[in-house]
């Protein structure tokens, strides 16, 4: 998986808490859910797969905090008398946030792009450069 028990541990001691108490299923559905849902933001512009595929140090780190944050508001969910939950939930709020910033290009991430079918790099990109192509008309 793209999200290591350590990331939960690098956040602090209260996470690692919530991660302790919840089952090791419930973790892995919970960052599997942050992370279908953060696709749902970086799709458009970002190949997802390529960018969930990396390890350990390759990984964007700040989409890591982002999706453990996700990950743990979902476990604060199920968890007896829901722990925490308004710490956890101005988080995910945050992330939300931070995401929609990525999704309008306000935040760029160090993520490997789309390819076009041509093999243009950065294919959705909203700001293109160069020439167009010419026009010949003459009125």
């Amino acid at each position: 998986m793209y999200i290591t028990e350590q990331d939960y541990i690098n956040i602090g001691e209260e996470a690692l808490k919530i991660v302790q108490q919840s089952k090791e299923e419930n973790r892995l559905l919970a960052e599997r859910f942050a992370m279908d849902f953060a696709a749902g933001y970086l799709r458009g512009r970002y190949d997802v797969d390529a960018a969930f595929s990396r390890e350990g140090d390759e990984r964007n780190m700040a989409l890591v905090g982002c999706l453990t944050d996700i990950a743990l508001y979902r476990m604060a969910l199920g968890l007896p008398a829901r722990m925490s939950l308004e710490k956890y939930s101005t988080q995910y709020d945050k992330q939300v946030e931070w995401l929609e910033a990525v999704q309008a290009s306000d935040v760029m991430l160090d993520l490997p792009t789309v390819t076009g079918p041509d093999g243009q790099e950065d294919y959705y990109n909203p700001i293109r450069t160069g020439e167009g192509i010419r026009n010949n008309y003459i009125w």
